[in-house]
Order: C-alpha cells, then sequence, then structure tokens
C-alpha cells in the first residue's frame, strides 16, 4: 500500500522546490489523489488484457467469486454482479458429470466454495458419486463474453455446433448483469476489477505559537486514515501525476529534476 502522509511529503517537497505554498491535505490534496486513484485503475483495467505490468499492479483490485444463477425462463440464465464490481476480467465455470448430464458447481478454492447469490453467500453441494469419478470429470471452461449486437444471432445461429453449449457457453452484459447461455449454467466463477477505495487523510495540528511563529504542524492520524492500495512500485507515478494536477510541473520536467538529484 501507499501511505497518503509519504505522498504528501512527497508533493511538499517537491512542490516547495518549484514554488512554496501550503497544499491542503484533507481537501485539495485527497480531492487531487483520489481522482489520480481512479484514473490509474481504470488504465489499469485496459492495459491488463495486454500488459503482465499492469495485471501484477492490479492484483489488489482483482476479486475471484461464485456465482450462483438465477431460475432461468427462458433460453439463458441470469447472474447478478457483486457491490464492489468494477470491471469484467474474465468469466468461467468448472463442469462435472454426472450419470446422465453435466452440471456446475462452484470453485472450492474461492471463498470455500460458498457463492455469491443477492448479496448472500450460499453454500452449494457438488453432486453425490465417488470421489475418483467426481474428480475425473472435473472441467474448466471459460464463458465467451458477447457483445449484446451479436447475443441473439449467437443464440439462434444456424449452426448447432456454433450455439452456446455446456462446453462453449456464452454471456453478455445487460441490465446490471450478465446473461448466460445455456441455460443449464448454475455457477459462474467471475474474476473481476473491484473498485478502488477512496483514499483519506486523517490529521491533526499542533497549537501554534504566536510570539515564536512555532508550531501549527500537521499531526498525521494513519490510524483512522485509508492508504492507497496501490503496490508501492507506483509511488513515483502518484508523485508525478499530483504534480501535473497542481501545475507545479510537467512530467518531462520532474523526470529531469529527479535524475539530477539521482546523480548529484
Amino acid at each position: 500500500m501507499i501511505d497518503s502522509y509519504d505522498l504528501y511529503q512527497d508533493l511538499c517537497s517537491e512542490a516547495n522546490t518549484f514554488q512554496g505554498g501550503f497544499i491542503p491535505p484533507a481537501t485539495v490534496f485527497i480531492r487531487h489523489l483520489n481522482l489520480i486513484n481512479f484514473e490509474l485503475w481504470e488504465m489499469g483495467c485496459r492495459e491488463s488484457e495486454k500488459s503482465q505490468e499492469w495485471r501484477d499492479n492490479m492484483r489488489p483490485f482483482l476479486i475471484s467469486q461464485n456465482i450462483i444463477t438465477n431460475p432461468a425462463t427462458s433460453y439463458y440464465t441470469t447472474a447478478n454482479i457483486p457491490k464492489d464490481y468494477g470491471r469484467l476480467f474474465k468469466a468461467g465455470m468448472i463442469t462435472v458429470k454426472t450419470d446422465d448430464s453435466t452440471i456446475t458447481i462452484p470453485n472450492d478454492k474461492i471463498n470455500k466454495g460458498l457463492c455469491y447469490k443477492d448479496e448472500d453467500n450460499q453454500q452449494v453441494t457438488p453432486p453425490a458419486q465417488s470421489i475418483n469419478d467426481y474428480l475425473k470429470s472435473i472441467r474448466e471452461v471459460d464463458i465467451t463474453e458477447i457483445d449484446l449486437q451479436r447475443w441473439d444471432a449467437c443464440l439462434n445461429h444456424e449452426f448447432e455446433d456454433k450455439r452456446p453449449s455446456m462446453t462453449k457457453p456464452k454471456m453478455v452484459q445487460v441490465n446490471g448483469g450478465f446473461n448466460i447461455a445455456p441455460r443449464d449454467v448454475s455457477v459462474v466463477v467471475l474474476y473481476y476489477f473491484r473498485l478502488p477505495k477512496q483514499a483519506t487523510f486523517a490529521y491533526t495540528t499542533t497549537t501554534p505559537n504566536l510570539n515564536t511563529g512555532a508550531g501549527g504542524q500537521i499531526v498525521y492520524d494513519a490510524k483512522n486514515s485509508q492508504p492507497l492500495e496501490w503496490g508501492v512500485n507506483l509511488k513515483n507515478e502518484f508523485v508525478v501525476r499530483l504534480l501535473e494536477k497542481f501545475g507545479i510541473v510537467t512530467r518531462d520536467q520532474f523526470i529531469e529534476q529527479y535524475s539530477l538529484h539521482r546523480n548529484k
């Protein structure tokens, strides 16, 4: 995690280098910090599709969840999304063959096999069969996301092997959740990026001495503050973006100054 107070001190240090002045920590500073927090999260969601570096950066926000689908009333079923859902990473399901069909089960390594449904966690009991047969028949299957414009065509494809099946399931995001086909899918394993927590900066100040001018210093309250959830490797990225937000320095200027400082 990145401590807000450390960032504030770094910002003030760089700001004094370029222009001086006081930056209010609990208002102006924290507002800009949370704007950057969300900007980086949005960028991370996009870049994680093609960059291992950003997949690593986004690990604090990646959540996996078993989700029970709702009873099917059509040729597809539906799944609600958790409250902290931000962006989809991928979706899949775990299938098991029974005597007469193929069913879906939760991933028992995620939340001890508990499943999300309507804000509650519920237990799903695997089918009764021998452990050996059970383990032999388990398969992990990716669920392909389809855009809404192609959803109907996907469900009604002229070739049966192109339609959704238990070996090639499909889904579309709509109405605050997902439609998933075929309708036999009862449990989905959803991998998603949750929204980042808002950073907070709690502090008090020492009583100033009117005669000497001493005091009035910030006393940071770490216990009642929310740090940024990013890894410390992104600390400099936050400093650069804060300096840009305050109009103190451009990215190129900061890199130049930082390089000069390191070479001294």
